[in-house]
């Protein structure tokens, strides 16, 4: 949720996105079922169809985009999504390090200059997490609050600062 805007429905804030957006990652491990008697939420691989159709029936920008497909299990996929057979989803096994790794390999491979190593980039993310609370408050913001979806934009804005703030001290 990069805006909160009432007035542009959902659908066309994800279409957006996907328009500007030259890479994409799908995590089709997300499809679950809540309780015995859901269904799961099916967003992920809607978006991801989303971002192949632009992929293949847009301009010649839109042809230049890349995705990466992730999943939790070998093979989980031709259950949940069958049409995406052949296109070998990396498997991150619900292991947080793992799919630190596999995002942090997909950038690796479109982004200039070439992220961090993903043990690097894990470390970081724990230093950031034990300075949060302290963060959220110098922002104004309570710290769980900005565990929630809406407010991601805070959230990412105070890691911008704390890791200029950071680059600063080193």
């Amino acid at each position: 949720m990069e805006e909160i805007n009432s007035a542009k429905p959902r659908l066309q804030r994800i279409i957006d996105l996907i328009r500007e957006c030259k890479l994409g990652i799908h995590d089709l491990s997300r499809v679950q079922s809540i309780g015995d008697r859901e269904l799961p939420r099916f967003n992920m691989p809607f978006e991801c169809g989303v971002f192949v159709g632009a992929q293949t029936f847009g301009d010649a920008r839109q042809g230049k985009k890349a995705f990466l497909l992730l999943e939790a299990e070998a093979h989980r996929h031709q259950k949940t999504l069958s049409d995406a057979a052949g296109l070998d989803p990396r498997l991150h096994n619900n292991r947080p390090d793992a799919l630190v790794a596999c995002v942090r390999d997909f950038l690796a491979g479109h982004i200039a200059p070439r992220p961090l190593g993903s043990a690097h980039l894990i470390s970081l993310y724990g230093e950031f997490d034990a300075d949060y609370p302290s963060l959220a408050e110098m922002f104004g913001h309570e710290a769980s609050q900005l565990r929630q979806l809406e407010t991601f934009a805070d959230w990412r804005w105070i890691m911008a600062d704390w890791l200029a703030m950071r680059a600063v001290r080193t």
